[in-house]
């Protein structure tokens, strides 16, 4: 399954975010045009609402063992969290590869430091 990950693992966060937000916007009838800071705000505060229905599934002693382990490095990180995102039949409306890329990007012991 081509998810796409590759698309997204070189892109930086805001880069992502913006394409997130232009995902999800897809389709919407805007009343003007809307600019990439509109994306990337859109797509940041998706993604910021959704990391607490995430972080329930990422932050696991098995998930989090996998990704400290051997897995360190980020294309296996991102695997193994597309794997875990997969498993957990998340529901998103995103591609799962975006989300995992900014689950990296973003950190996952900084998600599961969170309170």
């Amino acid at each position: 399954m081509d998810d796409g990950y590759d698309k997204y693992s070189g892109l930086t966060q805001d880069a992502l975010l913006t394409e997130i937000g232009r995902m999800l916007m897809a389709g919407a009838i805007h009343g003007k045009p809307v600019n990439d800071e509109e994306y990337r705000w859109f797509g940041y505060n998706w993604f910021m609402s959704f990391r607490s229905d995430i972080r329930t599934i990422v932050c696991k002693p098995d998930v989090l063992v996998q990704l400290r382990g051997s897995n360190k490095d980020r294309n296996s990180a991102i695997g193994i969290l597309m794997n875990t995102l997969l498993a957990a039949a998340v529901h998103c409306p995103i591609p799962l590869g975006s989300l995992a890329v900014a689950l990296i990007n973003y950190g996952t012991g900084r998600l599961c430091d969170e309170n």
